[in-house]
């Protein structure tokens, strides 16, 4: 009993010895990590996914590989098909025109189509032969490919598996992530599925939190040629040889009120083979695809479902797993930020000074080109494309910061993160990944904000070469030049309407 006794009593002893020691050492690293939303995270490796168009493989592991879609070669497609419009054209044959398109369109998608139930129709297509390789798993930016085509949950299971093929890897449990375009959906699928704990810190980068404006537009059929968005484009078409300079002639067509003459006869054009286009090209080769469904904004998607399906009991499981993307996940987007923004670091990354795809009436807004900046941003106010807030507009939110950018396009202070999100001018929709040295220095960084180095990363920058940003700045104008600038803009916006006043009526009776 004695011995007993005498045990017990140096354990105890010994406890109290260690115990302080113990709960110091606990204190430490609850007090290192008690906010995840400022930690070191620069130890983990970056998982990128990649965005929503990139080169598929049939038989990718196989005897048989070979390309089955590439985005690269899709423009020399159209080169190719161009000439061919002009006999149709000149005969006035819009059938033709159509066959033609058709064709064209056929051989840029029609080996990646897919059912109406949503599965792809040939089999055995991947796009997977870099990800599980050495090189790739062992490096510091690990570079994650996927099947665009598929549902978004199912490319969160995906996802899934291969992060835990890399924890086993590597021997961690925490990766940083950053989801570039369309594969903002599958991130958003991911937390929602598997929560939070897998990471450390998150990038949403130019994606897709609520769809596009030019996938509004098709889907809800109110298709037509934006002539503001097209005339202030900035295509880069330096590579097609052309015999005049294009964008200079888009501009004054577009100032001189011709565009929008120009778009309502296109308009007309296009309604005359409306049902032609919807059932033999667009929903074939892209509406069947469930991941063309998380382009559509959250509004619009029941409208744009009746649409372009009609109802149709044929298409009940294609049907089955955009509802439920769309229902557990999109419409919950902002919640699942809010999320892993307590759990994780986050930070959102957005585009401006460009008009969206041109077509559609809300195509004409601040963009990357691609994704609107109010979209990609969660929520930023932003002026009309190319005319910036008057002198005397004051941010919409007052946080004690200022979220105004320096040419006063974007006010960031109605974003869901104001002092996460950055944005870069007329940057082109897909950005290099280390951002000047921006995303080392985010990851390490205990202040991890607009506001953590304004110097080199402040809220808004611009692009001087490829691959290097630097601080957004802007020849300071007088109140009296802005005002005179406004009055000029109103007088050609008017001008602009009473030419469209004629097109109006006549579409009306």
């Amino acid at each position: 009993m004695k011995r007993i006794l005498s045990i017990l009593l140096a354990a105890a002893l010994f406890c109290a010895a260690i115990l302080p020691a113990y709960a110091q050492l606990d204190a430490s690293v609850e007090a290192q990590g008690a906010d995840p939303r400022t930690a070191d995270v620069s130890m983990y490796p970056t998982i990128t996914l990649v965005g929503g168009s990139h080169i598929l493989y049939y038989d990718e592991f196989g005897p048989d590989k070979r390309i089955v879609y590439n985005p690269d070669t899709a423009g020399d497609v159209v080169m190719e098909y161009l000439p061919k419009l002009l006999e149709p054209l000149r005969k006035l044959d819009l059938n033709g025109v159509v066959d033609i398109a058709k064709e064209a369109m056929y051989k840029i998608f029609g080996e990646t189509a897919m059912d109406e139930n949503g599965e792809s129709i040939m089999d055995n297509i991947s796009s997977d032969v870099y990800t599980r390789n050495d090189s790739n798993v062992n490096s510091t930016r690990v570079y994650y490919s996927f099947d665009f085509r598929l549902d978004p949950m199912e490319n969160a299971v995906k996802l899934h598996d291969f992060v835990e093929f890399l924890k086993q890897k590597r021997g961690l449990d925490q990766f940083n992530f950053m989801a570039t375009s369309a594969s903002g959906s599958i991130m958003l699928a991911y937390m929602k599925l598997y929560g939070y704990d897998d990471i450390a810190g998150l990038v949403m980068n130019i994606s897709l939190h609520d769809g596009i404006s030019m996938f509004e537009a098709i889907g809800t059929g109110d298709v037509f040629l934006a002539a503001e968005a097209l005339g202030k484009s900035k295509f880069d078409v330096s590579s097609m040889n052309l015999p005049i300079e294009l964008q200079p002639l888009l501009r004054i067509l577009y100032e001189s009120g011709l565009m929008d003459i120009l778009s309502k006869l296109t308009e007309a054009v296009i309604r005359t083979q409306f049902d032609r286009l919807y059932d033999e090209i667009i929903i074939p080769l892209c509406f069947m695809m469930p991941i063309y469904w998380t382009y559509v904004p959250v509004d619009a998607y029941e409208e744009a479902k009746e649409f372009l399906l009609k109802g149709d009991p044929k298409y009940a499981r294609l049907v089955e797993k955009i509802d439920r993307f769309h229902y557990e996940v999109a419409v919950h987007a902002e919640g699942i930020l809010l999320e892993a923004d307590k759990r994780c670091k986050v930070a959102v990354r957005a585009g401006y000074g460009k008009p969206s795809i041109p077509v559609g009436g809300t195509a004409s807004v601040q963009s990357d080109g691609t994704v609107e900046t109010f979209r990609a941003s969660l929520g930023a106010t932003c002026a009309p494309l190319q005319e910036p807030f008057l002198f005397f507009y004051k941010q919409k939110k007052d946080d004690g910061h200022n979220h105004i950018s320096p040419d006063r396009f974007v006010d960031a202070s109605t974003c869901l993160f104001p002092d996460q999100t950055w944005f870069c001018y007329e940057i082109p929709h897909i950005w290099e990944l280390g951002y000047s040295g921006w995303l080392d220095w985010w990851l390490a960084s205990e202040n991890p904000t607009v506001f953590g180095n304004e110097e080199k990363y402040p809220q808004y920058t611009e692009m001087a070469e490829k691959g290097t940003y630097v601080p957004r700045k802007v020849e300071p104008s007088s109140p009296a030049l802005d005002f005179l600038k406004a009055i000029g803009l109103g007088l050609l916006k008017v001008w602009r309407w009473l030419l469209r006043l004629p097109f109006f009526w006549v579409k009306w009776i």
